[in-house]
This record gives structure tokens, C-alpha cells and sequence, in this order.
């Protein structure tokens, strides 16, 4: 088929289907209107979706109250859902989008990822809004969209502070006695303080919508940003922290950020309060969903059940954030785990469901399981080829194929995967891997060659090339490709270690150990540089040393009964 896009539009503008849906009855409507036959007024205009419900409610500010409140509940999310559908960092998994539906009926949200956004939930990237936005306590209060801007021009209805000031009480807030500036400086400015500004490719504000209260007392931490040291860029953290706790005081709660941020690490400290957050359900789905994903950096069973319950959860955000994980889970865990979600109400749940279950071999599947996947095969085509032009796409067809040991057909998507981006490390790794299966390393060899000149992301190609090299009994150059690897990223916690292996298996203990410790240093919750440390100190006769990573091993992996037993005997050889 030809590699071609072949565009076409009728208005390159947002216009009013775009929210409201075909308008053909709707100016029937108006004709009718005209004519008398109709009253304005009525709520059926012939519009598919009208917005109309979200009028009936209204926000009070009491007097002796310092936030408004609002005078009935929700009661649909059409309007924010609508505008989510461009205002959000997503992928399309259907293009047959019904007007009323939840966005991951027709897209798959991108969740709070590292690099997209601070471990805080504060926006890196290009959020486009919408995930910042049902993070905030303002969207959990039932402010929408419509609350602050104008629907049709986008404008907020004015830039000052009075626009906060409709729910906010004035004497409080906007008051130096809360912010501690100068009245009308920008450091009175609410926005200044909680809707920090960032400029996207050159000319684009745009205002983080989390509305978070800022933290320097966390930032150095954390690395995050705070709307302090943004706007006094002259001064250290630790001034804008001072100045925070003499305001406002010392805060002890553990914050989202500080669990997320150790929880990336694996810190086994946090992994209850990370449970504890994602069992909160009066927590935002969009957190709790990030929750979810972070429980892959642990190795307990309670971190393998909450992951399993997360599965019925009633948010479908945090049910996809749980499916997203499982590939951790052996085969047979992954088909039950999985299967039951092929019949979820969401459509973005069902599509994680099926790339689960599409990675695991045919012989785990009994002849009914088998049939339930086939029938729900079309619709997981369908989002396959409507991201048929991004590589991702073909690398899934490529390891399905190879999983189904269609190898020709799982050439072909690889070779097309690398066609659409030349830079696109994993298309290579699993090329080369499929001609491993067949007993040709040697054009594996080739093609991982060629990735090299290619790829901007290189390590994971020197892992693959050093262990090709060590199947073929080729020591000497796997120990050069990995220490290249090392070198280019000694960061790269994965490659440090099959390094320190390699040298330890050339009879240099003393410089993996060395790299290990350095590694460790940078991930000093990581079981498989644990496990390396314990086990060369040991063979090294330093079991003091040995005993110590053992410890901290059995504290990261407190269920694995090879880290219990590697610690027995290191209590036996250190008598």
C-alpha cells in the first residue's frame, strides 16, 4: 500500500459540529423557529448535544465563608469530556466518536508520565490542559470549563483576580495577609501563584490548570518547580522555602509528589502509602491511575493485589493504568487477569485488555478463550489501522506475529516500523531478536549494527548487541559493546549491570563490584544490582558486604524466597 496521507476537510477551524455534532436538525429547528411553528426557548433544539444542563447550576459565596459552593451537584462531564477531545495529551482509538461519550471511548489518555508532567503532577510537557486540570481540587469541586472561559472565543472572562474572586472570598485571598505582596504586584496575582505560566514552541503561554499550591520546601527534593523561585529566579530554594514555612508553616503530610517520586524509585518506605493512595477513591482518578503504573517498580504480593484489585476498579481510567502493568505478571496470571476485561464498558480498557493478552502465547489460552479474543479482534484492528502511520503500531503487529510464529509476516512489520522511523530502537531489538529465534544471529548482528548509526536512544542496542555476542561465545567483544554502552550512559542501571556481569565473568570482580556500588548509589532499591552485589561480595569472600545487600534485597523483594534463602546462607558463612 502506498505510504501516503490523502487530507481532506471542510472547514480547518474548530466550528460548532465539532462540539454540538451534525447541525442539520438544528437548522431545521430554527426554520421552524422562524416560522412559528416552534418555541425558542425549548430545551430540543436539534442539537445532538446541547451543554445546556450545566446553566441550571449556580456557585454561592456566603459571607462568612471563604469558598463559593455549588448549588447542585454535576450532573454530566459532556462539556469538559467534549473539550477534551483536542484539550489532551491522548492517542485516537476510534475515529467513530458519539457526541456525550467519556474521551476513553474514542482515545487513550496519556496518564501523569515522567517527562510529561513533575512527579508533583505539575505540567513538563505539552498536557494540552486537560490531565492537569482533573487533577485540581477545583475540578473536583465541580468547576468546569465554562466556569472561567467563554466556550466559544476560549477567552477567560477577565484576567484579573476577580475572576477567582467569584468563589474565593475576597477579604481572605486577595489579601497580603494570604499572599504576602504588595497589592496589584504580580505576586498578588493568583494566577502568578497557582497557574504558573509555561511557553511552548517559542509563542504559546499556557497556564498549568492543577491549581497547585506551591511547594518550595519540596522542589529541591523532588526537582520540581515552584511559582516562588520561578518569578524570584535570583533567589535559592531554600530562600523561597524559609520565606514559605515563616508564612504559612511547617507541612508534615506526605504529598502525592513525595510518593510518587519514591515510589518511581522503588523505595519500599513508600510502597503503603502508595496502596493507600490509589485505595482512596476520593482521590483524582488521573493520580490514582499514576499510582497504579508506579506499583511495577515493586515486588511484594501486596503490591501484585492491590495491582489486581485496581483491575474492578469503578474508575476506567485507573483500570487501564492497572492493565498497563500486568505484562509483569506470569502468563497465565496475565489471561486471567485480562480476559474478563475484553467485555468492559470503556473502550480504552478493552484495548489495553487485548494488547495484553495478543502478547502472550497461543498454548496459555484454552480453545474458549481462544474464540472470546478472535471476536474481539475487529475492534482492536480497527485502532490498529487508524495508527497505522506511527511505527508503534507495526511493532504490535510484529510481536503478535512472532508470538503466533508467523515470522514472515512479523519481518515485514518490523521492516515497516523502522521505514516510518529510522531512529526507532525497538522495531531494530525485536528484528534482530526474530532472527535469533531462527538461528541467524548473524543477520541480527547486521541489523543491530545498522541501529547503532540510527538510533538516538543507543544502549538498549548495546545490551541487545553485547548479549548477541556472548550467545556466540564472543567474550571479548560483548565486554567491549557493553562497556561502550556504559560509558555513552552510566546512568542506564540496566546496562551497568550486565556490565558488572560481564567483567565479573572475565575474572574482574573488583571493577564490577565498583560500577555496581556506583549504580547502586543512583538506584539503591534495584533488586537486580542488589542481588549482584550480594552475590559477587559473597563469591569474593567479603561476606559482611554480601550480608548487607541481602538485607536490603529481602526488603525490596520481602516475598522471594531466593532473596530468604541467599541470606541464610550468607548468616551461615558469616559465623
Amino acid at each position: 500500500a502506498a505510504m501516503e496521507y490523502h487530507t481532506m476537510w471542510e472547514e480547518i477551524n474548530v466550528a460548532c459540529e465539532s462540539c454540538h455534532g451534525p447541525g442539520s436538525e438544528h437548522i431545521k429547528w430554527g426554520r421552524e423557529v422562524e416560522a412559528g411553528k416552534r418555541n425558542k426557548d425549548e430545551k430540543e433544539n436539534g442539537l445532538v448535544i446541547s451543554f445546556k444542563d450545566l446553566k441550571q447550576s449556580e456557585w454561592v459565596l456566603e459571607p462568612d465563608s471563604l469558598i463559593a459552593y455549588r448549588t447542585t451537584p454535576v450532573e454530566n462531564d459532556n462539556l469538559i469530556e467534549s473539550c477534551a477531545r483536542c484539550h489532551s495529551l491522548r492517542s485516537t482509538l476510534s475515529e467513530n466518536y458519539r457526541y456525550g461519550d467519556i474521551l476513553l471511548q474514542s482515545h487513550r489518555l496519556s496518564l501523569l508520565e515522567d517527562l510529561i508532567y513533575y512527579p508533583d503532577g505539575q505540567v513538563l510537557g505539552e498536557d494540552y490542559v486537560y490531565g492537569s486540570f482533573i487533577q485540581s481540587k477545583m475540578y473536583a469541586a465541580g468547576v468546569r470549563c465554562r466556569d472561567c472561559h467563554d466556550v466559544h472565543s476560549l477567552n477567560v472572562f477577565t484576567k484579573s483576580n476577580e475572576l477567582c474572586l467569584k468563589c474565593h472570598q475576597k477579604s481572605f485571598y486577595d489579601s497580603p495577609k494570604h499572599h504576602f505582596h504588595k497589592t496589584d504586584s504580580k505576586g498578588a496575582q493568583c494566577v502568578e501563584c497557582h497557574m504558573t505560566e509555561t511557553t511552548y514552541m517559542v509563542v504559546d503561554d499556557r497556564r498549568d490548570h492543577s491549581f497547585q499550591i506551591p511547594r518550595p520546601d519540596l522542589s529541591e527534593k523532588l526537582n520540581t518547580p515552584n511559582a516562588c523561585n520561578k518569578c524570584h529566579n535570583d533567589k535559592a530554594i531554600k530562600w523561597a522555602a524559609n520565606a514559605f514555612e515563616k508564612w504559612y508553616g511547617k507541612k508534615t503530610d506526605l504529598t502525592y509528589g513525595e510518593i510518587i517520586f519514591e515510589g518511581r524509585r522503588g523505595n519500599p518506605d513508600f510502597e503503603s502509602a502508595l496502596i493507600s493512595y490509589i485505595n482512596n477513591g476520593d482521590n483524582p482518578s488521573i493520580r490514582r491511575a499514576t499510582a497504579v503504573t508506579v506499583l511495577r517498580n515493586y515486588y511484594s504480593n501486596r503490591s501484585r493485589i492491590a495491582i489486581q484489585s485496581a483491575l474492578n476498579d469503578k474508575q476506567p481510567l485507573v483500570r487501564m493504568a492497572a492493565l498497563s502493568v500486568i505484562d509483569m505478571f506470569e502468563p497465565i496470571q496475565i489471561v486471567k487477569s485480562a480476559l474478563p476485561l475484553l467485555n468492559d464498558s470503556v473502550r480504552a480498557v478493552r484495548f489495553e485488555a487485548m494488547r495484553n493478552l495478543l502478547t502472550v502465547q497461543p498454548s496459555y489460552f484454552s480453545g474458549k478463550q481462544s474464540n472470546e479474543i478472535n471476536k474481539a479482534m475487529s475492534e482492536f484492528n480497527e485502532t490498529q489501522k487508524i495508527n497505522s502511520d506511527r511505527p508503534e503500531t507495526h511493532l504490535m503487529w510484529g510481536l503478535i506475529n512472532a508470538i503466533s510464529g508467523r515470522f514472515e509476516k512479523a519481518d515485514s512489520s518490523y521492516n515497516l516500523a523502522i521505514k516510518l522511523d529510522s531512529s526507532y530502537v525497538m522495531a531494530y531489538i525485536n528484528l534482530a531478536d526474530l532472527y535469533r529465534a531462527k538461528g541467524q544471529d548473524n543477520i541480527g548482528e547486521q541489523i543491530l549494527k545498522k541501529a547503532l548509526k540510527f538510533a538516538y536512544r543507543k544502549n538498549e542496542i548495546y545490551r541487545s548487541l553485547g548479549l548477541l555476542y556472548s550467545r556466540q561465545k564472543r567474550y571479548a567483544e560483548a565486554l567491549q559493546v557493553f562497556k561502550e554502552g556504559y560509558e555513552n550512559n552510566p546512568k542506564d542501571n540496566e546496562l551497568a549491570y550486565i556490565y558488572a556481569i560481564a567483567l565479573n565473568s572475565n575474572g574482574k570482580p573488583d571493577e564490577a563490584l565498583k560500577i555496581l556500588e556506583r549504580t547502586h548509589k543512583l538506584y539503591p532499591y534495584n533488586p537486580q544490582l542488589l542481588i549482584a552485589l550480594a552475590t559477587i561480595n559473597r563469591d569474593a569472600g567479603n561476606y559482611k558486604a554480601a550480608l548487607k545487600y541481602a538485607d536490603e534485597l529481602i526488603k525490596v523483594m520481602p516475598d522471594n524466597l531466593s532473596a530468604i534463602q541467599l541470606k541464610k546462607q550468607l548468616l551461615q558463612k558469616n559465623d
